[in-house]
């Protein structure tokens, strides 16, 4: 007998800028992801330039006074340069984990933090764009570790590069 998974996916991704110290404990932060079939992918599907505006373009775009002239040469300008979809995350969270902690470990520890309760929850408050119940949902699912005195950032932020977990699942 077979049966189709009912729950939701998300994928969470480890972003080194997130990287501190706080109150002695060492933090982390994973940047999550929806799913194309999750209630939230839409809404962070977005238009991307494919490439940044030019001082130049910035100045005649300035020299605009009239808010009409400015909207269709703002239109005409993202024509010429052309853009591109990308997915912004639907969540940021910070993880407190231990200074030894391995990237098999991380990915357990994310698994273990974004199960399958966790992730459906998350889809669905964040599709109402329900902050105060998102504030609730994770609360809790801070991780843990121990006091560190000191730990090299950028050691850590190698051993954790191009970390993503496909969360839900459990």
């Amino acid at each position: 007998m077979s049966y189709a998974y009912k729950g939701r996916l998300m994928i969470a991704k480890f972003n080194p800028s997130g990287t501190h110290l706080h109150k002695g404990k060492l933090k982390i932060r994973l940047d999550i992801y929806p799913v194309e079939a999750s209630k939230t992918f839409a809404s962070q599907r977005v238009d991307k330039l494919n490439r940044d505006y030019t001082l130049e373009e910035l100045a005649q775009l300035d020299a605009l006074t009239d808010t009409q002239g400015f909207n269709e040469a703002l239109g005409v300008l993202k024509l010429k340069i052309g853009t591109h979809k990308e997915t912004n995350p639907c969540l940021c969270h910070f993880i407190t984990i231990d200074a030894d902690t391995t990237k098999a470990q991380l990915t357990q520890i994310v698994q273990g933090i974004f199960d399958g309760d966790t992730v459906n929850s998350l889809d669905d408050t964040l599709s109402k764009d329900d902050r105060g119940r998102v504030s609730r949902v994770m609360g809790a699912k801070c991780g843990s570790g121990r006091e560190v005195k000191q730990v090299n950032l950028d050691t850590l932020n190698t051993r954790f590069a191009g970390l993503e977990v496909i969360v839900g699942t459990n």
